[in-house]
This record gives structure tokens, C-alpha cells and sequence, in this order.
């Protein structure tokens, strides 16, 4: 560190180089080809062409860059004889075209530097390059937060036909149970769509830790006042509401921001479990909580008569208390990660007011071209290769685990399997577990045989296969009892977790 302080001295004694400087764009391109031979850490960022350069903080600033009063680095020809430096990086975040965007903070040092107070551990990977630690601190309430959508949006499975068939018959005709249970949970998913890039657009103006927040604060408690309805329309109201959930976009843009390339792999391995885990709780709840009265201990409301008069109302109030729970948590742990909105690496206030001023600058001149920019951003996207296909397979997931949940409820001789809330909640909860046990060892297995296409061709090849075996488990259910159907639903559980694999 010392050498390089000399030479900023050395730097700042030459008028004519400081005047020169203050006009002149700045030449990245030798410090590009040091990326190969620098050490990238987690707490501070890279290089861009976007950036401006002082001695203490890199500031963004979409105006062609120029290199501040208080010159550190010199420029490319000089720097070829500056020792070797190291590079942290606190945001990294990759382009599709295998560029890397690069904000935040740059601090320099020596490989033989004394000076530990910006050392970081870290591990190594086998070819030798550095391994950025997990900031688990920062992802366990992103990780408890996506856990709790999950939970949410499938504690209704067990008991949500039941419910609508609770329903006065006037206003709900029992032929037409199927069809309002779909309209329930297509109304929550078509809100999700909608709203996802107009969540997306926000995090992007305003940070993605109060759109996180804020946006989730009233769609948790949307989940406790779905029991407490006397009409079908109320039920659709309130899971469409839910609907508007930031989540699913956020706490995944959220993880990718936090991660590095050296740990992304590690830490999205956990995504898809997670959902999973979550899936496994709301099931459960729902069916052990649904009709409680007389059913759990006094203590979870066995002899409230609030339970008694809204039987399918408590699932929901317990779901809301956790989300409430889990957003305190988001609010004290959750670190912003949008580029150029944290501030948490600043060393004085000096600093933060001049990195505020810049921030601000930017977000002003970039106001308009955003507006402008986001609704080419979601045309590109329909552009991207194969990404229709994943749409649509994810969407047929969905689609399955919404009609298979009314076949469950529907009694033998309406054409379903009759089984009870309790058994509904218990069978998807094993089945969600099974997927959480089984697809980390079975997927990479299948993914090294088969390859990537094949294997998406062959577990979406599953789901019109398996949505065609349920009227025919129906028969065998119809002809042979509930020893058949008990059977029939082990099918429909290895095939299920098969399937899954495809899903995006």
C-alpha cells in the first residue's frame, strides 16, 4: 500500500498531469487484462466503462468517465509499472454475453501487503482462483422469506375445494366446484404474471429491499382473510390479491446480486428446495389446521369458536403471523443489493454524501431511459432461446397440481378420488419431501447421462402422460376401492417428482 501512496503523491505534485486529468476519459483496458491475475472478493466491485474513479470510492455516472482531483491509479501506460493489485468485488452481476457489470467500491493493495484490514478469507477452488465466501448472514432471511411463499401459496391446496363446497349452494352450484377452485388459484397465478414486471421495474428505481418489504407487507396478511368468506368470489378476491406478491422476483434477483460467480452455482442449488420445503409445511398445515374445532389442541384453537363459525380461516391467520414474523426479520438482516443504493461500505461521511450526490445524479438521468427500456426489456426476453418452451412447461406444472388437487377431493362418484383434507395435506407434503430427499442426487445423474435438452424433453414428456393416468386411476379407484387409489397416488407421486425436474 505504501508504493502506491507514493506514486499518488508523485501524481498530485504534477500540475499539468492533475489538469490533464481532470478532462480526460479514463483507460480501463489495462486493468481489464488483470482480471485473470487479481483476487475478486465480496465486498467491494470491479471495473466498468461506466465509472468514475477517485481515491477512496468508484461513484457511477452514465456520462463518459473521467478521473477525479485526487488521482490514484494512473493511467494505463504508467500503470504497467505499478506492482500487482488486487481487486475485491462487492456487486458482480453477469450479462448474457458473458460480460460482467461492476458496481460499488475498489480498494487496491499489494499481493505482499501487511495491512489486513481489508483481507478477506477465502477458500480456493481446484484451478486455483478464489472461492467468496457465502454471506449467509444477508441470505438466511431471503432463504426463510422464500420458504414462507412457498407455505403461503400452498397451505390452500388440502382444503381449498372443501371450502368452496362449504359454500351456500345457491351461490356456488356443486357441479361447478372444479371450475371455481381453478378460477382461485388462476386468478393468483395471472396477478403474478402481471405484476412481476412491474415489481421488477420498481426494485430497479427504488432498491429491492422496500419493494421486498413493503410489497410483501400486505400481500402476507391478503392469506389470512381468504378463510373468512361466505361467497366464492371472496376467495378469488383474496388469492388474487396475493397474486401481487414481489417475491418469487425479487428474493431471486436478490440471491443472484448476493452470490459470485465462485459460490452462485452452490447457492442456487438451494432454490428449488427451498420452494419444496416450503410446499411441504403449507400442505401439512393446511390439512391439520383446516376444521379445527374439536380436531387440534385448545392451543392451536381446538376450542375457539371463531374456528368453529370460519373453519378454513386459521391456516391462513397462521400464515400471515409467520410472514409478519419473517419480514421483521428481512428488515433488520436484508442488506440492499442494487447497485449503487448501498452505502454500508462508506469510511466517512465525506464519502457517503459525495457518493449520495453522484447516486442521485444518475438516478435522475436515467429515470427516462428506464421508463422507457423496460417494456423492450420483457419483448427481448420472449426472444431468449428456449425460454418459451421452459414458460410453458412451467405453466403445466401449475396447471397439474391445480386439477389433481380437485381429483383428490372429489368423492368416487363425482369422478375424483374422495380422499379427506387430512389425507390430501399429508400425501402432497411426503410427495414435496420426496422431491426435496430424491431430485439434488437423482437430477445430476440424469442431467451427466442424458444431457441438459433431453432430459427437459424427457420430464415434460411426463406431464400430459401423467395428467392422461388420472381418469384411469379414477376407474381402478371406482372398480376396486380405496386399496386402488392408494396405489394409484404412489404412481402419482414417482411421476410427479420426475416432472419436476423440468421445471424451470
Amino acid at each position: 500500500m505504501t508504493d502506491i501512496y507514493k506514486q499518488e503523491e508523485e501524481l498530485q505534485d504534477m500540475s499539468a498531469l492533475s489538469s490533464l486529468t481532470r478532462s480526460t476519459p479514463f483507460d480501463t483496458s489495462y486493468f481489464k487484462k488483470l482480471r485473470s491475475h487479481s483476487h475478486i472478493h465480496s465486498h467491494t466491485s470491479f471495473f466498468s466503462p461506466n465509472t468514475a474513479f477517485t481515491d477512496r470510492a468508484v461513484s457511477s455516472s452514465p456520462i463518459t468517465p473521467h478521473i477525479e482531483t485526487s488521482l490514484l491509479l494512473p493511467a494505463a501506460p504508467m500503470a504497467a509499472s505499478m506492482p500487482p493489485v488486487r481487486l475485491y468485488n462487492h456487486h458482480l452481476n453477469d450479462n448474457d454475453n458473458g460480460e460482467e457489470n461492476h458496481n460499488g467500491r475498489v480498494y487496491l493493495g499489494n499481493d505482499n501487503d501487511n495491512d489486513t484490514d481489508n483481507d478477506i478469507d477465502t477458500d480456493h477452488n481446484n484451478d486455483g482462483t478464489d472461492k467468496v465466501p457465502i454471506p449467509w448472514y444477508h441470505l438466511s432471511p431471503l432463504i426463510l422469506l422464500r420458504i414462507l411463499d412457498a407455505l403461503s401459496y400452498s397451505i390452500v391446496f388440502p382444503c381449498i375445494v372443501a371450502y368452496i363446497a362449504s359454500l351456500d349452494s345457491a351461490s356456488v352450484p356443486r357441479d361447478k366446484i372444479g371450475l371455481y377452485a381453478a378460477l382461485a388459484e388462476g386468478s393468483l397465478l395471472a396477478a403474478e404474471a402481471l405484476s412481476s414486471p412491474f415489481w421488477a421495474f420498481m426494485a430497479d428505481r427504488y432498491g429491492r429491499k422496500p419493494c421486498l418489504i413493503w410489497g410483501f407487507a400486505p400481500v402476507i396478511c391478503s392469506v389470512g382473510m381468504t378463510g373468512f368468506g361466505r361467497g366464492v368470489w371472496w376467495i378469488i378476491l383474496w388469492r388474487a390479491l396475493f397474486g401481487l406478491n414481489p417475491g418469487p422476483v425479487l428474493s431471486r434477483t436478490m440471491f443472484t446480486e448476493l452470490s459470485h460467480p465462485t459460490n452462485r452455482s452452490f447457492i442456487f442449488s438451494f432454490w428449488g428446495p427451498l420452494y419444496s420445503l416450503g410446499t411441504v409445511f403449507g400442505t401439512f398445515l393446511g390439512g391439520l389446521l383446516a376444521e379445527p374445532y374439536d380436531k387440534v389442541p385448545w392451543f392451536l384453537g381446538g376450542e375457539a369458536q371463531i374456528w368453529r363459525d370460519w373453519p378454513y380461516a386459521l391456516p391462513g391467520v397462521i400464515c400471515s403471523v409467520l410472514g409478519i414474523l419473517t419480514l421483521i426479520i428481512c428488515q433488520i438482516m436484508v442488506t440492499e443489493t442494487k447497485p449503487n443504493t448501498s452505502r454500508h461500505l462508506t469510511d466517512n461521511d465525506n464519502d457517503n454524501d459525495n457518493r449520495s450526490l453522484n447516486e442521485d445524479e444518475s438516478a435522475d438521468l436515467n429515470t427516462n431511459v428506464n421508463s422507457k427500456a423496460w417494456c423492450s426489456k420483457i419483448k427481448r426476453t420472449w426472444e431468449v432461446p428456449n425460454f418459451r418452451f421452459a414458460l410453458l412447461c412451467f405453466c403445466a406444472t401449475y396447471a397439474y397440481d391445480g386439477f389433481f388437487s380437485v381429483f383428490c377431493y372429489a368423492s368416487i362418484s363425482q369422478g375424483g378420488w374422495g380422499f379427506s383434507i387430512e389425507t390430501i395435506g399429508t400425501v402432497a407434503s411426503l410427495s414435496s419431501l420426496v422431491h426435496v430427499i430424491i431430485t439434488p442426487f437423482l437430477a445430476p445423474r440424469l442431467q451427466t447421462m442424458l444431457g441438459n435438452k433431453p432430459l427437459f424433453c424427457l420430464a415434460a414428456a411426463i406431464i400430459p402422460f401423467e395428467a392422461l393416468l388420472v381418469p384411469a386411476f379414477q376407474y381402478s379407484t371406482a372398480a376396486y376401492g380405496k386399496s386402488a387409489a392408494y396405489v394409484t397416488l404412489g404412481m402419482q407421486v414417482m411421476l410427479k417428482n420426475l416432472h419436476l425436474i423440468a421445471q424451470p
